[in-house]
């Protein structure tokens, strides 16, 4: 670019470009992956690129997020998503293409949090969720804020001698206690990730989406994944106008204990069952490894999901 002065921008691809979101199943790095060290070993890809989003949780819709285009090396893929990467390496390895990945992702978090607060507005089934949030912000006073501190400090101060007793004793320590948060700014808040994680990537240009999450949803409304999965879709593709791109997800995996009844109805059944490939997208399912909320076999679920997306190849 030359004007007054000259702007030389260098190592430009022209590809595919694909995002990766949902929480702790999506947010699991390579480094937690089957095989981590030997893959980690092996990827050495200078045309695939990494961009993992900041975590920002707000109220507020942002056009610009913090992060970073890393090329995939031994050095930068440990800490990307396992899923996003193994699924831009099929592609990448079966259409010769460069092929960029940007990680956007939270563990724990709610698919409502990921959508537009406003096109939830407009759905009356959502509406014991969006009310159930009003009415946390609306509790959360100041004397309220002032107590939920006050125990957090408590059960820390609790926390602290279990973890140095379970240290001493050669066990795992207990998890640690989450601080309070104000409900306005919370990552479960609905629209709250989606405006600081989705938004300010619109309207870049993609080739289109993976999706890997549901299971905090299997403890809230499971009912309504079904339809808050459509509704996610459609919306991101609305709002990137961009026609109605490639979406898959994964089905949650066998983790739960088998059946003991012909048919047995719980939340993560119900989010399972509402996952299986609706209209809008195409859906992966997940036969992985029984018993484990977060299968390490990532490679499989990458290539299966870029298998779905039709690109030639057998699942």
């Amino acid at each position: 670019i030359r004007g007054k002065n000259t702007i030389r921008i260098s190592d430009v691809l022209v590809g595919e470009v694909w995002i990766g979101s949902g929480q702790s199943n999506m947010a699991m790095p390579v480094r937690a992956a089957k095989n981590a060290e030997q893959e980690i070993a092996a990827a050495n890809f200078p045309n695939i690129r990494l961009f993992t989003v900041a975590r920002k949780s707000t109220p507020e819709p942002q056009t610009d997020c913090v992060g970073r285009w890393q090329v995939c090396s031994p050095k930068t893929v440990g800490s990307f998503s396992a899923t996003a990467y193994f699924f831009g390496r099929e592609l990448h390895e079966k259409l010769g293409v460069p092929v960029g990945l940007i990680n956007s992702s939270w563990g724990g978090t709610p698919i409502e949090a990921w959508t537009d607060l406003a096109v939830q507005q407009k759905v009356s089934e959502l509406k014991p969720i969006l009310e159930a949030w009003e009415q946390r912000i609306a509790h959360y006073t100041p004397k309220a804020a002032e107590a939920a501190q006050a125990r957090y400090e408590k059960r820390l101060a609790e926390w602290k001698k279990e973890a140095r007793e379970a240290r001493r004793q050669g066990q795992r320590p207990p998890r640690r206690p989450r601080a309070p948060i104000d409900p306005k700014i919370a990552p479960h808040r609905p629209g709250n990730l989606y405006n600081g994680m989705i938004r300010p990537l619109i309207p870049y240009a993609i080739r289109g989406a993976i999706w890997y999450q549901g299971e905090h949803n299997s403890h809230t409304f499971p009912h309504l994944y079904g339809l808050q999965l459509k509704l996610l879709v459609q919306s991101w593709r609305d709002v990137w106008n961009q026609g109605s791109f490639p979406f898959a997800w994964v089905q949650l995996p066998n983790f739960r204990a088998p059946q003991k009844e012909p048919s047995e109805t719980t939340g993560w059944v119900l989010v399972r069952q509402d996952s299986r490939c609706p209209e809008h997208g195409h859906g992966c399912d997940s036969r992985y490894r029984r018993g484990k909320q977060h299968p390490s076999e990532e490679q499989a679920r990458g290539g299966a999901s870029a298998g779905h997306m039709g690109f030639g190849q057998s699942v």
